[in-house]
């Protein structure tokens, strides 16, 4: 056996090579679906643009910056708590939207500074084009004739996807 593989085994070099790696961190090609929404950006970058991105970011995460969120993160779990107790008991209701919605206005509200009341606003156009993107981001990627960029802007799907994702450009530009 060689030198490496107890140490491996023991769990101790693993777990540090594989989180510092600039090589090993490619993603699956899912990720390149994203691209058009989010950029090349941390969730989506690989290899040295990932590393540097990440260190990048890596400060705004420091508990010191964070706790000029607690806040925010206490509101908005607040609201989905009361949102939670208007469900019938006892009857089963679908949690993720609720959950989805609440993320969705801390993320807008401390990351963006912008406040979308995704809990309480059900006919907001950001949050329809949220929810319309991401699900068909999945449904091109189950769909593998859809993978290439031409027919997919020429389809049905793909000329929405665009649609919902003018809205979201839209409304990030407005708050930049």
């Amino acid at each position: 056996m060689g030198g490496e593989l107890p140490m491996v085994a023991q769990g101790t070099l693993w777990p540090k090579v594989a989180l510092k790696s600039t090589v090993n961190i490619t993603k699956s090609m899912a990720y390149d679906f994203l691209y058009d929404w989010l950029g090349t950006g941390l969730l989506t970058s690989t290899g040295k643009k990932w590393h540097e991105r990440r260190k990048m970011i890596t400060p705004a995460f420091h508990f010191g910056i964070l706790e000029d969120f607690v806040e925010i993160f206490g509101e908005k779990s607040k609201l989905l708590v009361n949102l939670l107790g208007k469900q019938e008991f006892g009857k089963e209701f679908d949690i993720y939207p609720m959950i989805t919605n609440c993320a969705l206005d801390i993320i807008c509200e401390s990351a963006m500074g912008t406040t979308v009341n995704a809990q309480e606003k059900k006919d907001s156009e950001y949050v329809k084009a949220v929810y319309e993107v991401s699900e068909l981001i999945l449904y091109r990627a189950l769909r593998p004739w859809l993978y290439a960029d031409t027919i997919w802007k020429l389809s049905s799907h793909g000329r929405a996807f665009y649609r919902n994702l003018k809205t979201l450009h839209d409304f990030t530009n407005k708050i930049k």
